[in-house]
């Protein structure tokens, strides 16, 4: 018998194969982990893995929503506040509801209750594979900034409805006047709730100067910011996005530069492992979920699942386009001070609603039986569409969006956009350089530190200063061949120095300790440098390519 340690150790070796595998044919890597995932699921003596929906709901899904907040941009979510709440809210309740009506009316024996409670669940994309394909082939930041702020927010919308929808089947009551007080109860005190977690947190955290246990509450800000709202009665996810942005706003002013360094890899890491183990084991559950279904003719299920997913798919096409039109007709943009946007933005918004694991560990959350004793209606069928939809929107929609950014041009306005962006960060990196320089000249005439010293760091930001107003006055050529020179002749000493202590500790000249320390020192030197070539090589790609 395989021992639990064994089954997550291949999990992980699985997914970072995958991984790497996905780099080298230029896929997003849940479009292979999924399919994987299903083929051990088959694998006869392949342990069967089974999703738990309270390990995904009480540990993955905090984990994951509070780690897109806080390494996302509350500025970016701020200015586009407009259509992601059109999206994770307007959209996910459009879907819930059509969803609802076309199930109770073409499946038998699907009530309305739990018509909803699948509508609810098939309804909120989850966009880690479209911003995966997104992200590498250079949209723009307005539709990469919508769809990562709808995938942090729609949850909540519809993981409140569906405990709505899933109470009502298993109490046999509801009251709408109940259920919307309740969820504006919900959005008032998770926003609150989270805000004040996020508060605390990071004084508490700049009150230790420690970097691990920094580090430490850092890892236990989502649970503390979800358990609480969620055993309360509401869904976590708002409150756990809240302390997310609020600490993602305040970093830079409470965190120290050393803790920031640190944190950043380790929640990229958790956000690559629990999002490849919920893609992989979720294509796991298709076993799983036809065997209470073996009996049901199987053409019929298809048809059910290649309906749902078909109109899924295009609700959201319906919700996106008359969302614009009504905009259009009383002339408010998408997004406050832009003009409307083309349609092709709105056809890969539009097609960029794959869903995820997410919305299989809601559907195996529904409980087995009601308060009356009686098995929770069409619990099995509604599990395996909801299956159906995340595959084929996932395999339909994901394989697709590459090819269509690129035909309708929008990885070329991304490139437009990184160069006016390009000049932004140049410019801004200029007056740091100058208000430096700046600084130095006052500390030069109050004559405290000696001349020398000044001298060189004057020479070390003038000549920062003069390769920023090169780019800026179009002289990219020379100021990429410098920052090129520039990085060749230091990595080239700091190897050298690398291999001088590696000699000395070899030959027992110094100890690992000593080495440690100066190596430290010499992979922060090369560390900046490779982050600093970026000052030279932003306009690479756009003027010498």
């Amino acid at each position: 018998m395989i021992h639990s340690f064994e089954i997550i150790l291949a999990l992980l070796c699985t997914v970072v194969a995958l991984e790497v595998l996905s780099r080298r044919v230029a896929l997003p890597s849940p479009f292979l982990l999924l399919p994987a995932g299903i083929f051990l699921g088959f694998v006869p003596g392949f342990p069967h893995i089974m999703l738990d929906p309270n390990l995904a709901m009480y540990v993955f899904l905090p984990l994951l929503v509070y780690s897109g907040a806080a390494l996302g941009s509350w500025v970016e979510f701020r200015r586009n506040l407009r259509p992601i709440t059109l999206l994770s809210v307007g959209c996910v309740l459009f879907t819930t509801g059509l969803v609802a009506v076309a199930v109770h009316s073409l499946i038998p024996g699907f009530g309305w209750a739990a018509a909803f409670a699948l509508g609810a669940i098939v309804s909120p994309p989850d966009e880690v594979a479209a911003i995966s394909i997104m992200r590498n082939l250079g949209i723009p930041k307005a539709i990469s900034a919508i769809l990562e702020g709808e995938g942090l927010v729609n949850d909540a919308t519809a993981l409140t409805v569906f405990r709505f929808a899933a109470a009502a089947v298993v109490t046999h009551a509801f009251s709408p006047m109940m259920a919307a007080a309740s969820f504006t109860l919900v959005v008032a005190g998770e926003i609150t709730w989270g805000f004040i977690v996020g508060w605390a947190m990071l004084r508490i955290r700049r009150s230790l100067r420690d970097a691990p246990l920094e580090m430490s509450l850092s890892l236990l800000t989502p649970f503390i910011a979800y358990l609480p709202a969620e055993l309360l009665g509401g869904t976590g996810v708002l409150a756990t996005v809240t302390a997310g942005f609020y600490v993602s706003y305040m970093n830079s002013h409470l965190v120290r530069a050393t803790t920031r360094l640190q944190l950043i890899p380790v929640w990229q890491i958790i956000e690559f492992v629990l999002d490849g183990v919920l893609f992989l084991v979720a294509g796991m559950q298709l076993h799983r979920i036809l065997e209470p279904l073996s009996r049901t003719d199987h053409r019929l299920l298809c048809g059910y699942g290649i309906g749902i997913s078909l109109l899924v798919i295009a609700v959201r096409f319906l919700w996106v386009f008359w969302v614009a039109g009504v905009q259009k007709k009383f002339c408010m943009a998408l997004r406050p001070g832009e003009p409307y946007p083309r349609w092709q933005r709105l056809f890969i918004v539009s097609w960029s609603g794959m869903r995820g694991a997410i919305s299989l560990a809601a559907a195996l959350s529904i409980p087995l039986m009601t308060r009356a004793g009686s098995p929770f209606p069409q619990r099995d069928l509604i599990i395996f569409l909801t299956f159906c939809v995340i595959v084929s929107t996932l395999l339909l929609q994901g394989l697709s969006l590459p090819w269509l950014i690129r035909y309708f041009g929008i990885d070329r306005e991304g490139r437009k956009e990184r160069s006016v962006s390009g000049h932004q960060e140049i410019e801004a990196r200029r007056q740091a350089a100058e208000a430096a320089l700046a600084l130095l000249a006052t500390r030069r005439k109050e004559g405290v530190y000696p001349e020398a010293l000044l001298d060189r760091l004057e020479n070390q930001y003038r000549e920062r200063n003069a390769q920023f107003r090169a780019h800026l006055d179009g002289d990219h050529d020379g100021a990429v061949q410098h920052g090129t020179h520039h990085f060749n002749v230091q990595s080239e000493l700091i190897e050298t120095e690398r291999n001088v202590m590696l000699q000395l500790r070899r030959s027992g000249v110094i100890d690992d300790d000593i080495l440690r320390r100066i190596e430290k020192d010499l992979d922060l030197q090369e560390m900046r440098l490779r982050q600093g070539i970026s000052e030279y090589n932003i306009f690479a790609d756009e003027h010498l390519s």
